[in-house]
């Protein structure tokens, strides 16, 4: 963040005009020179004082960034609100996410199976019953995802040990 002020210009019709400019734009194109006019009389020509503030963190596999000018006296000042992305979409995301990390976790295994039966061997059951359990546990995972309501919900859930946490191989 810069320790620059900067001006929020009420006025500016975007994309020709920035809502944001520096006191030299308002000295040139506004007509009032931000180092001799009150902060009362930058208001009143449409120019209130702006901090630049970072936006909060968020899953953008969820949420959108959605911002607002807020008005205080002479301040002008961003507000960020979190919105929901369409939750079919999100859902589907994660789904995706599921099931990759499920098959990249097996794929190990698989070829040790195939090496083991191209040998005539026989594969332990221990680590069949862990694949077994990886499939439970992946279908239990895509489930969970398939009934979060909303965003919030399903981002509590991704957040949680239940969703990345899989049964441990033999």
């Amino acid at each position: 963040m810069s320790n620059l002020v900067y001006y929020y210009n009420q006025n500016a019709t975007p994309p020709e005009e920035t809502y944001i400019v520096d006191k030299n734009w308002v000295a040139v194109y506004g007509g009032i020179d931000p180092d001799t006019a009150t902060p009362a009389e930058l208001a009143a020509a449409g120019f209130y004082a702006f901090t630049e503030t970072a936006p909060p963190t968020y899953n953008e596999n969820i949420f959108t960034l959605d911002s607002q000018f807020v008005i205080n006296g002479t301040d002008a000042t961003l507000q960020y609100t979190t919105v929901d992305l369409p939750i079919e979409q999100s859902r589907r995301y994660y789904e995706r996410q599921i099931a990759e990390t499920f098959a990249s976790i097996l794929r190990p295994t698989g070829t040790v199976i195939a090496e083991i039966r191209a040998d005539s061997g026989t594969v332990p059951a221990a680590l069949l019953t862990w694949r077994d359990d990886m499939a439970t546990e992946a279908l239990s995972k895509i489930a969970t995802v398939a009934a979060a309501a909303d965003g919030t919900s399903l981002e509590t859930y991704i957040e949680s040990a239940a969703y990345s946490t899989w049964p441990t191989q033999p």
